[in-house]
C-alpha cells in the first residue's frame, strides 16, 4: 500500500506505526471481522495518501514529468489533490506508477514536449508524432522533462545547427570554438528559442559592426543605418554574409 501510494518502500517506523493502529481495531475482545478489518487498512490508506509524505510523492513526479513545479501553481495544486483522491479510492486499485504512465502520455505533457522541442531545435520536431511518443515513453519510464530538454539542447543536432547557422551569420568560423556552442547551448537548456538565438547573432553588434566593415571596404564608403539593418535582416532571414558581399561585388 506504501509502495502504490509513495512509490517506494515506505518506512520500517511508519509500517510497524500503521501495524499499531490496526491491532487497536477491536470490537470489545474480540478481533474485527473481515469487512471491519479491510475498512481500517483502508482508513490507513486514505491517511497515507493524504499526508504530506503523499502530497510530496505526487507533486514530486508531476513535477519532473511536466518540468514545472506543481505544487507552486493553482492548477498543479489542484492536480496533485485529484491524483490523491484516486490514490484514496479504495475501489480504484490505483498506483502512483499507474499515474506516471498516464501523465506521461497525456495530452497536456505531449504539447510540453512538442513546443518545447520545436523551440529547441527551430523547426516543427513535433510534428511527427513518432517523436513526442517516444518522449514521453521516456518520462513514463522515469526520466525527467528537464533530463529530455538537456538532451535535445546539449545534443549533436542541436550543436551543428547552432554552429553552421552562426558561421553563415558571422562570415567567419564561429562554432570553430566549442565554448561559444556549448554556451548557446546552455541558453537553449533554458527558456531561450533557436530562433531567438539566431536573431540574437543577425541583429547583435558584433554582426552589425562586421557589415559596416565590409560595406566601407567594398563601396569606399559609410553606409547608413538603415541599409546596415536591412542587411542584418536578410542574415535572420537565412542570407549568409558572403552573400551579402557578394552581392556588392556584383553590382
Amino acid at each position: 500500500m506504501g509502495f502504490n501510494v509513495l512509490g517506494y518502500a515506505p518506512s520500517e517506523e511508519w509500517i510497524q506505526q500503521e501495524q499499531a493502529k490496526l491491532a487497536t481495531y477491536k470490537v470489545g475482545k474480540y478481533p474485527l471481522y473481515a469487512d471491519e478489518y479491510i475498512g481500517s487498512l483502508d482508513k490507513i490508506r486514505k491517511d497515507f495518501v493524504y499526508s504530506q509524505a503523499g502530497y510530496d510523492a505526487v507533486a514530486n513526479m508531476g513535477s519532473a514529468i511536466s518540468g514545472i513545479d506543481l505544487a507552486n501553481v493553482d492548477y498543479g495544486q489542484t492536480w496533485i489533490r485529484s491524483v490523491q483522491d484516486r490514490l484514496a479510492d479504495p475501489n480504484a486499485n490505483y498506483s502512483l506508477s499507474q499515474e506516471r504512465y498516464n501523465y506521461a502520455h497525456s495530452d497536456f505533457v505531449y504539447n510540453l514536449i512538442a513546443n518545447n522541442a520545436n523551440r529547441i531545435f527551430g523547426y516543427d520536431w513535433g510534428a511527427n508524432a513518432d517523436n513526442v511518443r517516444w518522449a514521453q515513453g521516456l518520462l513514463a519510464g522515469g526520466e525527467s522533462m528537464q533530463g529530455i530538454l538537456n538532451s535535445f539542447a546539449y545534443g549533436g543536432e542541436t550543436y551543428n545547427t547552432i554552429a553552421n547557422n552562426a558561421n553563415r551569420i558571422f562570415g567567419y568560423d564561429w562554432g570553430a570554438n566549442a565554448d561559444n556552442v556549448r554556451w548557446a547551448q546552455g541558453l537553449l537548456a533554458g527558456d531561450e528559442s533557436m530562433q531567438g538565438i539566431l536573431n540574437s547573432f543577425a541583429y547583435g553588434g558584433e554582426t552589425y559592426g562586421l557589415i559596416a566593415a565590409m560595406n566601407a571596404s567594398i563601396l569606399g564608403y559609410a553606409v547608413s543605418d538603415a541599409t546596415i539593418r536591412q542587411q542584418q535582416a536578410q542574415l535572420a532571414n537565412g542570407a549568409s554574409f558572403n552573400d551579402l558581399r557578394n552581392k556588392l561585388l556584383n553590382r
